[in-house]
């Protein structure tokens, strides 16, 4: 007997043991004996295919990233075009409006309030020859301004669903551009004519009033819808700096447009100018929610 076990089992004997085992196993279930062979062949598959089906999914998941990695940066340049033309747009506007719109405006109504006090032959005269001096604004003819008109459906349509106001403030904007410029070709087709309404080719007093309540009228149209078109304009900015903002997540340039100094005050003149001569105008929108 040993000193670590209390019975003592030499080669021979453990020899037999394992034989007597290996033969109680040949009288084992047909199943079982299947299933020790088969398991860990199945197990192996399993693993195999758990593998391949991972790899694959990460695969897909970074094909999938991409693609929308590539999606958004391609959104993002396609708002930052739309935004430096609406950019282009407003600074255009704001030249015209100062140098074109509100002068255009106040000579021509300064001229209709002066003109009531003409009487004589003599006042006619010297009153028409002041024209150009006095009221310069109103006998200067404008250039037409250019715009770039943006077909949000076509550039940008994956904000719309977003943002389906967008959709309808542009289709105001275009609206509006060409009014302004239907104005502004009134205005050059007045002073082309030089007011006359008479075959004897010589302008009358009536004449001559009935020119300057034209252009006092185009003035007031050119006021109301150069004051419209900036608060699209600047809605559609607002909107467009929104949709910028989802895009936080890509890299690259993320554009807002932001108006220059000194672009309230006009704003704030012009829309007092547009409130007096058109208090109902614009008309309520309709509700499209």
């Amino acid at each position: 007997m040993s000193d670590g076990f209390p019975v003592s089992i030499n080669d021979a004997q453990w020899q037999e043991i394992l034989t007597t085992i290996a033969k109680l196993s040949d009288h084992a279930p047909f199943w079982v004996r299947i299933v020790s062979i088969a398991a860990p062949t199945f197990l192996a598959f399993i693993l195999g295919l758990a593998s391949a089906l991972f790899l694959d999914h990460l695969k897909s998941r970074r094909e999938s990233r991409k693609l929308l990695h590539e999606r958004d940066t391609k959104e993002l340049t396609q708002l930052n075009i739309v935004s430096t033309a609406m950019a282009f747009n407003l600074e255009t506007l704001i030249h015209f409006v100062m140098d074109q719109i509100i002068p255009h405006y106040r000579d021509s109504h300064s001229a209709e309030d002066s003109v009531i006090s003409v009487r004589t032959i003599e006042q006619f005269r010297e009153f028409s020859a002041d024209l150009d001096i006095k009221y310069k604004a109103m006998v200067t003819k404008s250039p037409e301004p250019y715009f770039l008109e943006i077909d949000f459906f076509k550039e940008i349509p994956f904000v719309l669903a977003k943002d389906p106001e967008l959709l309808k403030r542009s289709g105001w904007m275009v609206e509006l551009m060409r009014d302004l410029k239907s104005n502004l070709r009134d205005r050059n087709e007045r002073i082309n004519s030089g007011g006359l309404t008479n075959t004897s080719g010589g302008m009358t007093l009536d004449d001559l009033k009935e020119h300057i309540r034209i252009q006092a009228v185009i003035g007031n149209a050119e006021v109301v819808h150069s004051q419209q078109l900036f608060e699209h304009i600047l809605a559609i900015c607002k909107s467009l700096e929104q949709r910028v903002g989802d895009y936080k997540h890509v890299q690259g340039p993320h554009l807002k447009v932001s108006p220059p100094d000194g672009f309230e005050s006009i704003l704030v003149e012009l829309t007092q100018i547009a409130k007096a001569v058109a208090p109902n105008w614009p008309p309520p929108e309709p509700n499209t929610q």
